[in-house]
This record gives C-alpha cells, sequence and structure tokens, in this order.
C-alpha cells in the first residue's frame, strides 16, 4: 500500500531540486526583510557605529604614515583629531597629511565625510517626517496619565475638544476611524481605531485615563447607539474607575448604557426639542443654558465638593454662606449617591460626601 506523504511531501517528491530552492528563497527574503527592518529602525545607531569605525581606521591609518616625518601628527591622538575634524569638513589647520599615504587616507575621509553629512541630514529630516505623518495618521500609541479619550468622531468633536481647552490643559486623545487627524491643538493626540476594540482603547492607554467621552460615531458611517453599547462596555470593563460621558441618539437604549457602566448620557435628539419646546414659553431660555453650559461665556456651572465648613447646614443657610465673599457663588442643588438634586427643600442638611451644583464666574476654590 501506497503511504500517504501529503501535498507538501509529494511536491517534493516530484522535483525535490525545485522544492530544495523553493524553501532556500524563502529563507534568503525573510532575512533581507528582516535585515532591511532593522536597517531602517536603527540608521541612526548605524551610521554612528560607521562614523566611530572610519574616525578611528583612518586615524590610525594617518598616525602610521605620519607619525615619523609630520611634527603635526605625531602622537595617535593628534591623528584622531585629523580624522574627526576631516570626516565632519570642518578643517584640519596646520595638521595636514605629508606622505601619499596619509594623503590619500585624508581624500578617503573627506568623500566619507561630504556623503556622511548628507545622509545624516536626510536620515534626521526622514525620521522626523515620518514620525509627523505616523502621528497625523493615528498610527503612535500614546502613553499619558490622568488623560480624556474622546471615543469617536462626530461634528461635535471640535466643540469638545474646545471647551475642553477653556478648562483645563489635562492632555486629550481623538481615538477613532478616521484616515487622519481631525483637528490640530495643544496637548491634542490621534489615534486611528475602533473604540469598541480592547487593542484600540489599549493603544490610547485607557487604563490610566480619567474620563472617556463617547460620541455617536460617524467615521464608520450612520452612527448607532449598538456603537456606542459595546465603545462603553469595552472601556468599562478595562477601566472601571474612568468617569464616561456618552451621547446615545435613542431614549431606550438609556438603559442598555447604564448596564453597561456609562456614568453621565445625554440623550441629544430629545434635550434638543425639550430646549426647543421650553424655550418658545419660557424666552431667553436657551441663551441662558447656553452661557451656564459654556466656558468661554459669562456664569458656568460647576460641581464642587461640600467644603468642610458647610458640613451640618441646611440648604438655605450654605446659600448665604457660598454666596458671601470670597466664594461670590450661587448653590442650586446637591448631587448625593450620583443622584441630583436641584433647589432641593430649605431644612436639607449638607453632609460630608455630597457634592454641591453652584453657578459661578470662575470655579470656586474650596
Amino acid at each position: 500500500m501506497a503511504k500517504d506523504v501529503g501535498p507538501r511531501a509529494a511536491n517534493l517528491c516530484v522535483s525535490p531540486s525545485l522544492g530544495g530552492w523553493t524553501v532556500l528563497s524563502t529563507h534568503v527574503v525573510t532575512l533581507l526583510v528582516k535585515l532591511r527592518r532593522y536597517l531602517t529602525r536603527n540608521t541612526l545607531l548605524i551610521l554612528a557605529a560607521a562614523t566611530l569605525l572610519v574616525v578611528l581606521l583612518g586615524g590610525a591609518l594617518v598616525y602610521h604614515a605620519e607619525y615619523r616625518t609630520n611634527p603635526g601628527l605625531t602622537t595617535l591622538g593628534d591623528a584622531i583629531w585629523y580624522a574627526v575634524v576631516t570626516v565632519t569638513t570642518v578643517g584640519y589647520g596646520d595638521r595636514a597629511p605629508e606622505t601619499p599615504t596619509g594623503r590619500a587616507v585624508g581624500v578617503g575621509l573627506m568623500l566619507f565625510g561630504i556623503g556622511f553629512l548628507g545622509l545624516f541630514t536626510a536620515t534626521i529630516a526622514s525620521l522626523f517626517i515620518d514620525r509627523m505623518l505616523r502621528e497625523g495618521r493615528g498610527l503612535t500609541p500614546v502613553q499619558a496619565t490622568g488623560h480624556i479619550v474622546i471615543c469617536g468622531w462626530n461634528d461635535k468633536g471640535r466643540l469638545i475638544v474646545g471647551e475642553l481647552r477653556e478648562e483645563t490643559d489635562r492632555p486629550v486623545v481623538i481615538l477613532a476611524d478616521l484616515a487622519e487627524r481631525p483637528m490640530e491643538g495643544a496637548h491634542l493626540s490621534f489615534v486611528r481605531g475602533r473604540p469598541y476594540l480592547e487593542e484600540s482603547l489599549h493603544r490610547v492607554d485607557i487604563m490610566r485615563a480619567s474620563g472617556a467621552v463617547v460620541l455617536a460615531d460617524e467615521s464608520e458611517g450612520e452612527p448607532s447607539d449598538a456603537k456606542t453599547v459595546l465603545t462603553v462596555l469595552a472601556v468599562e470593563s478595562l477601566n472601571p474607575a474612568v468617569y464616561t460621558c456618552v451621547e446615545v441618539l435613542e431614549r431606550q437604549n438609556i438603559e442598555h448604557l447604564r448596564r453597561a457602566g456609562a456614568d453621565e448620557i445625554l440623550p441629544t435628539t430629545e434635550l434638543v426639542g425639550s430646549l426647543l419646546a421650553r424655550a418658545s414659553l419660557h424666552p431667553g431660555l436657551i441663551s441662558a443654558i447656553s452661557e451656564l453650559s459654556t466656558s468661554s461665556i459669562g456664569a458656568e456651572i460647576y460641581v464642587i465638593e461640600a467644603p468642610p465648613a458647610l458640613h451640618g447646614m441646611r440648604f438655605d443657610e450654605a446659600i448665604g454662606k457660598l454666596r458671601a465673599a470670597p466664594h461670590g457663588s450661587i448653590l442650586i442643588g446637591v448631587r448625593v449617591d450620583g443622584q441630583v438634586k436641584l433647589c432641593p427643600p430649605g431644612d436639607w442638611v449638607i453632609e460630608r460626601g455630597q457634592q454641591l451644583f453652584v453657578v459661578a464666574m470662575d470655579k470656586p476654590e474650596v
């Protein structure tokens, strides 16, 4: 009975010499690819090593040819110094070779220096350009601490970055599946990737982020709440301590986002409708809300920890206390165990661990 040797073995049996050459050529190509990658990644190191070798070898040859007859090159140190200034095209002053061998070595050092400077300059430029291109295309991972990650991108992204820049210099990282960086700015980075994938979140260092803003992502087509829920699940699974603020399109998906661990959920469509309806009944409402939510215009709403001086104080008393100097703030509500209570009863007691909602021109110092 014939033995079943398999497709690969059968091919080698039919043409053993061809199979052997194929395997050899594959190994050679693999080796060349690895060599090319190594040379690309270590170009500056290789150039530095080659330059050092040429300088030392050239200095030794010049010393051997000149030290008996040339008073300017009587020591190995003088010869190496001559090699250094020749390679860098600075000039050698009174240290010039006099023998044919020394001059031949000098010519070689000059030619190497001219080529070296051009290659070195081109390498430095290419490294900077490559780095800029990689950062612009979001191919460089980010390492940061306490930063804010914007997951996904839509027309609200620029407004969010602008508001963050008005109030903090904390680093901001945009994570979206875009071909290039969507905007420029100080302390602003871009990483290309899909926010609901663990690998992409690792590249923005989500484990050390302090906050995450999850937008209805338009980078992969029509935005949907399903991708938003997946993104929140991925973010919270990697860093449960991160504070997630999420945009949701349909109200029925709010419960899914809460189960996923979202801390703040903004139903944009419903909110816009509610504001328009109430503004038709209460003129000026939209202007007031806009001022309170925009850090560059007038007063804003801030959330602060209840200061020790207010512990045990009634809400009505705390209003006067915070309004007086130096705070100059208007107390409008409290937050307890994640629940917000605006305009609570006047006898509400402020306790340690509660957070206060205040309206002020600048964030109060407590």
